[in-house]
């Protein structure tokens, strides 16, 4: 079981929605996470763990939160309105880790996983991560 909470940069592809966020240099996107995942040993020895998980895991970030538009893109009377503010995008995971043992308690840690993120937006993720890992 792992409980993280983390920031960073969000580069979204695949929606105009995410995409016309570029057009704002000067807004900041503010991408904050909250993850919680489980995992359950399928094979465990002294030096190596594989494990299966399930992760839930919630994103938080300034973006488009509506779009207005009047007439045909190509119409050179076309208008279009855009407003700003917090976006929340749940997500659900699901995925296999490998642990090895450095010394003692300390693992290096890899993961995979493939999700869904959310009904906002149509598309998919694949997730791979290295770290440490301290076991209780």
């Amino acid at each position: 079981m792992g409980v993280a909470y983390g920031f960073g940069e969000f580069y979204g592809r695949g929606s105009i929605l995410l995409e016309r966020f570029d057009d704002f240099n000067d807004l900041e996107r503010d991408y904050r996470q909250f993850q919680i995942k489980l995992g359950y040993d399928i094979l465990q020895t002294d030096r190596f763990i594989v494990a299966l998980q399930a992760e839930y895991l919630r994103h938080y970030y300034n973006g488009i939160d509506l779009r207005i538009t009047e007439g045909d893109p190509n119409d050179p009377d076309f208008k279009e309105y855009l407003s700003f503010g917090k976006l929340v995008t749940p997500s659900f995971y699901t995925g296999a880790y490998l642990m090895a043992k450095l010394h003692k308690q300390i693992y290096l840690k890899g993961d995979a996983s493939y999700g869904v993120p959310s009904m906002n937006f149509d598309y998919q993720l694949f997730q791979f991560s290295l770290g440490l890992t301290y076991q209780f």
